[in-house]
């Protein structure tokens, strides 16, 4: 009788509609709460350049998957809405990874040349190499923001 309870329990939990009914209240809250702190961030990195840009980059990045992480987990509350946030918030952690995977191979590339340079040999294709992941950067930097004014614009109204 108790394992039948207990996965009765489990099953259709005595407390699902007022739970969903208050999630439906402080979610939207809180969620729009961290978007604006990664909004926040990510306006900050814009006034960078540099280094400290590309640290606040990735720092907007790991906001940004956090903010992702808990509208994938307020679907259950929210619905579509909540989906498509999800979705937007998936679209910048990816830009600004490829970002950062562009920063990262840029220093190995330069490793590379100046190994190449110490054996006299030509460092002319590490310099292409070096000049694609630059253009790689801007690239997905500009998909970046295009993403961050989508996640921006998808906050539930309450």
């Amino acid at each position: 009788a108790l394992q039948e309870a207990l996965v009765a329990w489990v099953v259709e939990p005595p407390f699902n509609d007022y739970a969903q009914a208050r999630a439906k209240g402080l979610l939207p809250e809180r969620l729009e709460q961290m978007g604006r702190r990664t909004l926040k961030m990510w306006a900050h990195a814009e006034t960078l350049s540099g280094h400290e840009q590309l640290v606040a980059w990735h720092e907007t990045r790991k906001r940004a998957k956090a903010a992702r992480y808990a509208w994938e987990a307020a679907v259950p509350a929210l619905g579509e809405p909540a989906t498509e946030a999800a979705r937007a918030w998936e679209e910048v952690t990816e830009s600004l990874g490829i970002v950062q995977d562009a920063v990262v191979a840029r220093e190995a590339i330069k490793e590379l040349a100046d190994v190449a340079v110490a054996h006299d040999e030509s460092a002319f294709t590490y310099g292409v190499l070096y000049q694609l992941e630059i253009d790689r950067t801007a690239d997905f930097h500009g998909q970046a923001s295009a993403a961050i004014r989508t996640a921006r614009d998808l906050g539930i109204p309450h």
